[in-house]
């Protein structure tokens, strides 16, 4: 795991470390919209390995930050069902985009990852109960942690091995 600079954490599967001080320049070629009943799929054409961060204000916006000299198509972004809008700024740090839900309720997760030589920010749907008797967690996947004993105090509730041990709670 690896501790930002913000306090946050990331996990170190998540991430690939680059040293030095240049910022990339890349100029995204088009930007696409894949969506299922699971989650909406932005692809941003060429622009894999380019330096992000995300940050949520209080009103639920989710605000993507590519950092370096990011050129964004023309056109934006295309009409999305889980946001009412999609604003683009460039500023000094990068291309900044700005996701603001239409309802804050309906988006599960998000994350940004690469596929070949395109980013992918992905917005995970809220689960839908299904409609098949007798089993409402149809197509859901549900991870329980059978708990812990002995010399094994099992999960901490706070990363840096200061938070109550899952024994304790």
């Amino acid at each position: 795991v690896y501790e930002l600079a913000s306090g946050g954490f990331v996990r170190k599967v998540s991430v690939e470390v680059v040293e030095g001080t240049d910022t990339p320049e890349v100029q995204v070629s088009a930007v696409a919209l894949e969506t299922d009943e699971h989650r909406e799929r932005f692809v941003l054409r060429g622009a894999a390995g380019v330096p992000f961060t995300f940050s949520e204000g209080e009103d639920g916006k989710i605000t993507v930050l590519l950092h370096g000299e990011v050129f964004l198509p023309e056109g934006g972004f295309p009409q999305s069902d889980l946001f009412s809008e999609i604003s683009v700024s460039q500023g000094p740090e990068g291309a900044e985009i700005a996701f603001s839900p239409s309802d804050r309720s309906k988006i599960w997760g998000y994350d940004l990852f690469n596929s070949g030589e395109d980013a992918i920010l992905q917005f995970s749907k809220r689960p839908k109960r299904s409609q098949t008797l007798g089993k409402p967690l149809e197509h859901l996947t549900v991870m329980l942690d059978p708990g812990h004993g002995g010399n094994d105090s099992g999960a901490l509730g706070v990363l840096q091995l200061d938070g109550p041990t899952e024994a304790e709670l």
